[in-house]
């Protein structure tokens, strides 16, 4: 194991550690300079220009900038996996903090054909406690925040429904997948999702500029308790299921919009139970969100049906584990959002 010192950002001095496990180079970074990058081309699409009339306090203005951290202090547990390919991997996680919570982003990624992987992690100071938590795409996330880290109730709980963006720096990986833009309820294909290096040419995560994110808030109120999210792959709305009322909502991702509720444990009463999302396609069903809980199989639950992928929801199912394998529904599935390590 080496350590190589270089000038940092204001001249102070950090570390890039280089170390080998099971025959794979990593290096980690522990800052980099400062200077929030812009993003262009095709990632300035995922990336749109928030409305400050609905940006959380303390976030107007200029981008917040995220803090570097030494990767080899970070927990690793428990983290939910925005981005997997073959020279690219990113995950995030939460911290709790009793006057507001942290997210960790943490990337794995190299120069195609080279042997050397790169790991850093940034940390995000979020304000408030974290409720619930989605991603699209490896910059593009969803968060459900309120104020108190208890269960919502008093007047003060007001919850936010936010969109982060994250801006690509050049030489970063990042994963892309066009947002929907036309008409509503029109159907749609989702075209694949693509990995790509801005700029095209790899940069250390050392030699790029500070990350820095836009917030944007989608929805605030006190009607909502989310306990999880889900979101469309094509960017038109989230899911969330409240965990007070086990209720599904679909609230469109632009800012203003009203949550709809879709379904509720008194017509489906396994919600009752649930506790996540999975999303994909299905070829006899199209698209599907399924909500499902820890305890289940994970091949049944309560299925959320948009055939046409027009947004609107023409039917809802609940099956057991036997009906769903006995309906022929095990097979058949097309694609699978749900991103695993």
């Amino acid at each position: 194991m080496s350590f190589n010192k270089f000038a940092g950002c204001n001249g102070a001095l950090y570390r890039t550690r280089l170390f080998v496990i099971a025959g794979l180079t990593l290096v980690a970074n522990g800052c980099a300079p400062a200077g929030a990058p812009q993003v262009v081309g095709d990632a300035a699409a995922e990336a749109p220009t928030a409305d400050p009339a609905v940006e959380q306090a303390g976030c107007a203005g200029e981008p917040t900038l995220g803090r570097p951290l030494d990767v080899r202090a970070v927990n690793k547990a428990g983290r939910m996996p925005t981005a997997t390919d073959a020279d690219y991997r990113r995950s995030l996680r939460t911290a709790v903090g009793s006057t507001g919570d942290t997210l960790v982003t943490i990337s794995l990624e190299r120069e195609p054909g080279a042997d050397d992987w790169y790991e850093s992690a940034v940390e995000w100071s979020v304000g408030q406690h974290v409720r619930a938590l989605a991603s699209r795409l490896s910059h593009e996330l969803y968060l459900a925040t309120s104020p108190n880290a208890g269960a919502p109730g008093q007047p003060t709980d007001i919850v936010s429904i936010e969109r982060w963006n994250i801006a690509v720096a050049d030489g970063e990986w990042y994963s892309f997948r066009p947002r929907y833009l036309g008409a509503p309820l029109d159907p749609y294909s989702t075209p694949p999702t693509q990995f790509l290096i801005k700029n095209g040419a790899f940069v250390p995560p050392e030699l790029r500029p500070r990350q820095s994110v836009t917030r944007t808030v989608i929805w605030a109120g006190q009607s909502l308790v989310p306990s999880a999210m889900a979101c469309d792959p094509d960017g038109r709305f989230v899911l969330i299921l409240d965990g007070e009322s086990d209720t599904i909502y679909q609230l469109a991702t632009t800012p203003g919009s009203t949550p709809n509720a879709i379904a509720d444990a008194g017509t489906y009463p396994m919600l009752a139970k649930c506790t996540g999302f999975r999303v994909g396609d299905h070829t006899a069903l199209g698209r599907v969100f399924r909500v499902l809980a820890d305890d289940m199989d994970g091949d049944y639950g309560v299925f959320l049906i948009d055939g046409a992928n027009d947004t609107a929801f023409e039917s809802v199912m609940e099956l057991d584990h036997g009906t769903y394998v006995s309906s022929g529904l095990a097979t058949g599935w097309q694609a699978d959002y749900h991103l695993k390590f």
